[in-house]
């Protein structure tokens, strides 16, 4: 694996490993502190394009975590 998908992949795990034990209110407080955390990795590596990609494509995931009404939060850690 190169430089760019690296990042990219260890970046996302890195948040799962954050997450994991971390406890939060609402589906929205989890959804929101990720998409915090992916605009944070993207800014610490703006080249890594593969880090921005997958950032978009997560921020789409959170969104339809969001619609879902009757998800708890520990569900939404798990899809």
């Amino acid at each position: 694996m190169r430089g760019a998908p690296a990042i990219a992949v260890v970046g996302v795990l890195s948040l799962v490993s954050e997450i994991y034990e971390k406890k939060f209110a609402s589906v929205d407080e989890l959804t929101d502190y990720l998409e915090e955390k992916l605009n944070f990795l993207v800014t610490a590596r703006p080249t890594a394009v593969n880090m921005a990609d997958a950032r978009d494509k997560l921020i789409q995931v959170l969104k339809d975590l969001k619609n879902q009404e009757a998800l708890t939060t520990e569900q939404a850690k798990t899809q």
